[in-house]
């Protein structure tokens, strides 16, 4: 999210076409669309660009009038984006024409924000009575923002009010990500982080979208991402629960660093080493937070009986940091921000060839003799964020799984690339000659 740029939230009652509208002037399927009342709970923002001119989107649930927990916790979500915002589009039905539940958003809106649109949705599926949503007294325009009819000139009215000069950021801050089970906690250790205020509930999947905040830090701003609870792989095959899915997985590719909540009352899970390996997979880097550790019974050798279940349900880690924590009471939330920092420290980490050359000639020596050995002959970094490396050796399909795991091993040891697991390319050299 963009703090320079002006913001525009999007409001209205439960299944008017909010994030339909939402994808549409982002450009990307961002939000979760279903027909379905309360499909988005939390906020989500996104970013939308017109004609040269960039602006901040925020999606957010249908305030509704019931009393649930939930309920009202969606609608402080949107009444934080209300306030948030520099310009809010009321969205409201042309099909169902107006109702009473808009007029309760209408009243709320009034409220807290001076500057209002009336976006009439659903233009091209009929149309209300003439004036009929003029009553409530809102400039408007009428779309589809399914078939992206009127959309254009939507951009323009939202141009015009919020003013013209925003620019595209050329580099957004880096982003980490929050992942885990259903229920581990997520939303609760995020809004302990911010300092905001997400939908929580021991319902599980209450955050079915990935929402963005901006977290600042003595080191850096960070993109602050939380996720939907990633179930076990029978429970996703489609619906609601499998786009949760996939933003989930685009949230972790497009982060620079990952924390991975673990029950510390469960323990960790089969499902717990599927996401730390997708992770890993997606060269994003790992922190590990194991979160309820207030529910634990402590003993003198807990953390080293919790550690020796880790090694043996997630032999792969590449010795990422391993913090203990409750989202709920705030102990020790604090030192996740510290790992998180360690670990994008170690995955922008750069190694000279002259380095790498010196551990080969030390390190690697098993490696440099014999006849149809694997036989490595140099290597060099070409990139961060993973550290990448370009390995030269003989012959590569000599170097099997366990060699190049140990490789990757040393290199993480020798340069401390914690909660990082280097990218290896291997190519056969032309030369053969050794460092």
């Amino acid at each position: 999210m963009s703090t320079s740029q002006s913001i525009v939230a999007i409001v209205g009652r439960p299944n008017v076409g909010k994030s339909t509208l939402f994808n549409r002037l982002v450009g990307q399927r961002r939000a979760i669309t279903a027909d379905v009342p309360g499909t988005t709970r939390d906020r989500v923002y996104g970013e939308a660009e017109w004609q040269g001119d960039a602006f901040t989107v925020i999606d957010t649930g249908g305030l509704t009038a019931d009393d649930g927990r939930l309920e009202r916790a969606v609608n402080e979500q949107v009444h934080a984006a209300i306030t948030e915002a520099d310009l809010v589009l009321l969205a409201v039905s042309a099909r169902d024409g107006l109702t009473g539940e808009d007029r309760e958003v209408a009243a709320a809106v009034r409220k807290r924000s001076k500057r209002v649109l009336l976006v009439v949705n659903k233009a091209d599926q009929g149309v209300a009575p003439a004036g009929e949503f003029d009553r409530l007294g809102f400039d408007s325009i009428a779309i589809s923002a399914l078939h992206g009819k009127g959309t254009g000139d939507l951009l323009d009215r939202i141009v015009g009010t919020i003013g013209r000069g925003g620019r595209p950021e050329a580099a957004r801050p880096p982003a980490f990500t929050v992942v885990g089970r259903p229920n581990a906690g997520k939303s609760t250790l995020v809004n302990r982080l911010s300092g905001d205020v997400a939908v929580t509930s021991a319902e599980p999947h209450t955050t079915r979208d990935t929402t963005e905040r901006l977290l600042k830090t003595p080191q850096r701003a960070w993109r602050l991402i939380d996720t939907a609870g990633m179930a076990r792989r029978g429970a996703r095959s489609s619906g609601i629960p499998y786009w949760s899915l996939l933003r989930t997985l685009r949230a972790i590719a497009n982060s620079e660093v990952a924390v991975l909540l673990v029950d510390a009352e469960e323990g960790p899970t089969l499902q717990d080493a599927h996401i730390a390996a997708h992770i890993l997979d997606s060269g994003t880097g790992l922190v590990i937070a194991v979160n309820k550790w207030d529910l634990v019974e402590k003993a003198p050798d807990i953390q080293e009986r919790f550690f020796a279940k880790l090694r043996k349900r997630l032999p792969f880690l590449p010795s990422p940091p391993v913090v203990f924590v409750s989202a709920l009471t705030g102990e020790k939330t604090d030192r996740i921000l510290r790992a998180v920092e360690d670990v994008y420290a170690a995955a922008g980490t750069r190694v000279g060839t002259p380095q790498l050359n010196k551990l080969i000639r030390t390190k690697l020596e098993e490696y440099v003799g014999g006849r149809r050995k694997a036989r490595l002959y140099y290597l060099t970094q070409v990139g961060t964020l993973p550290p990448t490396f370009v390995v030269f050796v003989n012959q590569p399909a000599l170097w099997g799984e366990d060699q190049r795991r140990h490789l990757a091993g040393v290199l993480r040891d020798e340069f401390e690339l914690y909660g990082v697991a280097p990218k290896l390319e291997f190519r056969k050299s032309e030369s053969k000659e050794r460092v």
